[in-house]
C-alpha cells in the first residue's frame, strides 16, 4: 500500500489512509472514516487501507468493537491492536466479523472489482464503497448522507459510530425493497427507520 497517490488511479494499488485518532467525533475520529474513504473513491482510488481500527492510540472497547465492525465491510481490515488485547467477547465479535469480512463482503469486493476493470466505460474507475448518491443522484436525501455507504449497488451499510448507542438511524435509498441480513426484515426505499443494533452488530442490508 502507498500513503500518498497523485494521477496513480489506473495502477492496481491500495492506498492507504492517514491514520486516525482513537475518538468517536469529528475531530479526525470515528465520525470521519466513512466521509474519507468516499472521498478517496470518488477521486478514483477504489482500493483503499483503512486506518487502523480503532485509531492510532488506545482506544476503549466500545470504540475498538464499533470500528472494527464498521471495517469488516470495506475492501480490506488493518488491525495494529488484536482484540486479544481486551476480552474473550471481544475476540468473539472480531471472529464474527472477520467471518462476514471474508465469505460476504469480499466476495462482492471482488466481483465489483472484475466490473470495474472489465465493465463498460460508464463502469470503470467506479468506486468500490461508494456514496448512497452514486446511484441515486436524483434522490436529495441521500446526498446529505455521510454515515452511511454501499457496496457497489448490493448492500447498503450503516454502522454505529456514536458512543454508547444501541440503535441507529437509518435511512434507505431510492426505490425498491432494502432486506436486512441479520432478521431478513424488509424495509422500502425513501424510508427512514430506527433500527435497533447491539454491540455486536452492524446493520447491513441488500438490495431485492
Amino acid at each position: 500500500a502507498v500513503r500518498t497517490g497523485y494521477r496513480t488511479q489506473s495502477f492496481p494499488v491500495y492506498l492507504r489512509m492517514l491514520e486516525k485518532r482513537s475518538t468517536w467525533g469529528g475531530d479526525n475520529g470515528l465520525r470521519t472514516v466513512i466521509p474519507t474513504i468516499l472521498q478517496y473513491g470518488v477521486l478514483g482510488y477504489p482500493y483503499v487501507l483503512p486506518a487502523s481500527i480503532g485509531g492510532s492510540g488506545f482506544p476503549e472497547k466500545e470504540l475498538y468493537i464499533r470500528w472494527m465492525e464498521m471495517a469488516a465491510f470495506f475492501p480490506s481490515m488493518h488491525f495494529s491492536i488484536s482484540p486479544w488485547q481486551f476480552d474473550f467477547d471481544t475476540v468473539e465479535i472480531a471472529q464474527k466479523f472477520v467471518s462476514i469480512h471474508e465469505n460476504e463482503v469480499t466476495p462482492l469486493v471482488l466481483q465489483i472489482t472484475r466490473s470495474v476493470v472489465i465493465g463498460p466505460t460508464a463502469v470503470r474507475y467506479a468506486p468500490i464503497i461508494r456514496p448512497l448518491w452514486w446511484h441515486y443522484p436524483n434522490d436529495v436525501m441521500a446526498q446529505t448522507i455521510d454515515d452511511e455507504f454501499l457496496i457497489g449497488d448490493v448492500m447498503l451499510v450503516a454502522p454505529v459510530i456514536e458512543e454508547g448507542a444501541r440503535s441507529r438511524t437509518v435511512y434507505f435509498p431510492g426505490g425498491g425493497e432494502w432486506r436486512d441480513e441479520r432478521d431478513g426484515a424488509t424495509y422500502t426505499g425513501g424510508d427512514t427507520r430506527t433500527i435497533p443494533v447491539a454491540l455486536d452488530e452492524v446493520a447491513y442490508f441488500t438490495r431485492i
